[in-house]
């Protein structure tokens, strides 16, 4: 979620930039596109963690007796499909 935040702060701080320069065209297309490169960005990171949870969830049943060594390994199974 860093990497995400921190394009949505570079997108804020891009407009500003624009609208003290009084370009309002530019303004309003890079705020529209950069906005919305930002929260597909956020929908993206959240369903892969979202996922990953699920996965995490399903085997505590399918794994391993211990639920936490069953949660670890499919935490490690998810993110390391990255």
């Amino acid at each position: 979620m860093i990497p995400a935040f921190i394009a949505y702060i570079l997108v804020v701080i891009v407009v500003v930039a624009l609208a003290a320069l009084h370009f309002v065209v530019a303004t309003v297309i890079v705020g529209v596109v950069l906005g919305l490169a930002v929260v597909a960005a956020f929908v993206v990171i959240s369903a892969w963690i979202f996922m990953t949870y699920e996965l995490a969830s399903v085997a505590v049943v399918t794994e391993l007796a211990n639920p936490m060594s069953a949660i670890s390994v499919a935490l490690r199974r998810g993110f390391a499909r990255a």
